[in-house]
């Protein structure tokens, strides 16, 4: 069951970071997305012991947006790794869900509202964050 938001933010960062389960520590803002939903990539299974259990593995992620906008520096980032935030909370503390993608082909113009679907692909897993 996808996960429905209203706003994204996607950032480029200076250094890749040790591992795809951290935070990037210097994040800057490029672009942003509009009317998204999050789905997870699952395979199933079950465990048998006392009884059996069913169990879910998630092997990847994905956002689907309709309209986006972004610097030149996104449009040029075709094909490299960005953080995105998934904003789920609104208010002071906005939690969002957070994670890696990598930047698609994008059409449009820069610094506008581009009212067009685009796929994000997540990398790794996605986590809970929030900024306070």
């Amino acid at each position: 069951m996808p996960i429905k938001g209203k706003v994204g933010a996607v950032y480029l960062f200076e250094t890749a970071p040790h591992s795809f389960d951290t935070e990037p520590e210097k994040l800057e803002q490029v672009g942003g997305i509009f009317l998204w939903e999050m789905d997870l990539e699952e395979v199933y299974g079950y465990s048998f012991g006392r009884t059996p259990n069913l169990y879910g593995v998630t092997t990847g992620w994905y956002v689907v947006a309709r309209a986006f906008w972004g610097d030149r520096r996104l449009f040029d980032g075709v094909g490299e790794t960005a953080f995105m935030r998934l904003f789920i909370e609104p208010g002071p503390r906005m939690g969002c869900l957070q994670g890696y993608i990598i930047i698609p082909e994008l059409a449009g113009e820069e610094n506008k509202i581009n009212e067009q679907t685009i796929y994000l692909k997540g990398i790794g897993k996605p986590k809970i964050g929030g900024v306070s």
